[in-house]
């Protein structure tokens, strides 16, 4: 068994949460790092209704049998005085978003990792192909109540499991956007 790990090389579809820290660059720059680095980079929502943050990777060409992909996504919630928020986790295929399961809080919550798996598509309900992986985005979608809640997320990135083919070649290649 193999896995690679894809990061956020740039925004995608969406880029719906207000702020971010430091104020300059963009999201994805903010939550591509490898070793999360929690209120040195990020990106928050201080507001109330669902908002989503998608991103681009860089592409991986493989071959071989995927077995799982795992979205995992860093972040917390600082204030927690709402009676409800939640975030899940996103891969958006095509033009449809295909959600994680739902986590709810109603307190504060320390930087925490979530992860939400997929062992087949779920556009297609069948195995993972490289051309699937190459194409989908992934990210964050949160929901923050109204008692004032700030939400922030500093890390989000792609794993995907594979059996590698014999023979065959596994070469990262260029950012696909």
């Amino acid at each position: 068994m193999t896995t690679i790990t894809l990061r956020p090389v740039g925004n995608g579809y969406s880029s719906m949460w207000p702020n971010q820290y430091p104020a300059y660059g963009y999201h994805w720059d903010k939550v591509d790092e490898a070793t999360a680095d929690e209120n040195s980079t990020y990106i928050s929502l201080g507001s109330s209704g669902e908002l989503n943050d998608l991103f681009y990777h860089g592409g991986y060409t493989g071959s071989g049998d995927i077995t799982e992909v795992r979205l995992k996504v860093r972040g917390c919630n600082i204030t927690g005085s709402s009676s409800y928020s939640w975030w899940r986790g996103i891969l958006r295929i095509g033009s449809t978003n295909y959600y994680g399961t739902q986590y709810s809080y109603a307190t504060v919550i320390p930087y925490t990792t979530w992860t939400w798996t997929w062992t087949t598509n779920p556009a297609t309900s069948i195995a993972w192909r490289w051309t699937d992986i190459e194409a989908l985005q992934f990210g964050i979608a949160a929901y923050n109540g109204t008692g004032g809640d700030t939400t922030r997320c500093t890390q989000v990135y792609l794993e995907v499991d594979f059996v590698p083919a014999p023979g065959g070649a596994n070469v990262l290649s260029g950012a696909f956007f």
